[in-house]
């Protein structure tokens, strides 16, 4: 199954609160997340599943673009006597909508947590 990129890009918009010419600076994240999610889906994946898969693939870009501005963005900011600090909250709510999206998307894509070892005797 292919993900549209397009429908990805708009949702991420709506996460990100960007208008749809904003969010086009970012469709790399929406590309990149769509080929991640493609490439651990299960076979046969029914086509009703798309919608939600573009929503989760537009969850995981902007979860990782809040890395991003986390990253760039100073933790401290001072100007005279004006003080700004990170509070990190943007970073958290990203990361708790791309968890709540990877948790519906589970059923339709592949368990790469698994893990099978022998035991040695």
């Amino acid at each position: 199954m292919k993900l549209s990129h397009t429908a990805i890009l708009e949702r991420f918009g709506k996460l990100a609160g960007l208008p749809p010419r904003e969010a086009l600076r970012h469709q790399y994240l929406c590309r990149d997340a769509a080929v991640q999610l493609e490439g651990i889906l299960r076979a046969n994946v029914p086509e009703e599943a798309a919608e939600l898969l573009c929503a989760a693939a537009a969850a995981l870009a902007f979860y990782r673009l809040m890395l991003i501005e986390n990253a760039l963005e100073p933790e401290r900011f001072s100007a005279g006597e004006l003080q700004v600090q990170k509070d990190g909250q943007s970073f958290e709510k990203a990361q708790k909508i791309w968890a709540e999206y990877q948790k519906l998307a589970a059923p339709y894509l592949l368990d790469r947590e698994f893990v099978f070892q022998g035991i040695g005797g």
